[in-house]
C-alpha cells in the first residue's frame, strides 16, 4: 500500500496498493488523484526521479525529495553546490533540541542551482538543501534535498 499523507491535518488523503509492489508507481498514480496546486511534497530518495518531479510540477505543486546514492550524479552535483555555497558564505539556519532522549543540533543551508534541473532533466529544480545533524553521541548526518 502506498498512502499519502497530509502534515497539516494528520490525515491520510489516499492510498493504493502498489502495482506488481512497485511502490514508486503506486506513489505516482496517487499524485495524479490529488490536488497540489500550492502543496509541498516530501518524499524519500524511492521517489527522487524524473518522473516523479514531473507529475508533482503539473498538478502545481513543489517537491523536496531526498537525494541520495541512488541518483549518483544529482548527489554529486547537489553536494558540490552546496559546498560552494559554503565557500561564499550563505547563510545557514541552527536548532537545537531535546527529544527521544537525547540532544540534537541541526543546520541547514540552501543553494540555488540555476542549470542543475537542465543539466539532469529534472523538472523544475531550483535549489538544493542540506541538512546536517549533530547528536549527542558526535554522530553525525548530513542529508540532501532537491527543491523546486
Amino acid at each position: 500500500m502506498v498512502t499519502t499523507w497530509a502534515a497539516q491535518t494528520h490525515m491520510a488523503l489516499a492510498n493504493t496498493r502498489a502495482p506488481g509492489n512497485n511502490e514508486a508507481a503506486g506513489a505516482l498514480q496517487l499524485i495524479e488523484l490529488i490536488q497540489l496546486k500550492g502543496c509541498v511534497v516530501t518524499a524519500d530518495a524511492l521517489h527522487c526521479h524524473r518522473a516523479m518531479a514531473k507529475a508533482i510540477t503539473d498538478r502545481g505543486g513543489d517537491y523536496v525529495p531526498t537525494v541520495k546514492e541512488n541518483q549518483p550524479a544529482l548527489l554529486a552535483d547537489a553536494k558540490a553546490a552546496i559546498e560552494a555555497a559554503r565557500r561564499k558564505g550563505a547563510s545557514r539556519i541552527a536548532t537545537a533540541e531535546f527529544s527521544h532522549g537525547r540532544t540534537e543540533k541541526r543546520s541547514a543551508i540552501v543553494a540555488k542551482v540555476a542549470e542543475m534541473g537542465s543539466n539532469h532533466d529534472f523538472p523544475g529544480l531550483k535549489a538544493v538543501a542540506c541538512i546536517t545533524s549533530k547528536r549527542a553521541n558526535d554522530e553525525t548526518v548530513s542529508r540532501y534535498f532537491l527543491m523546486s
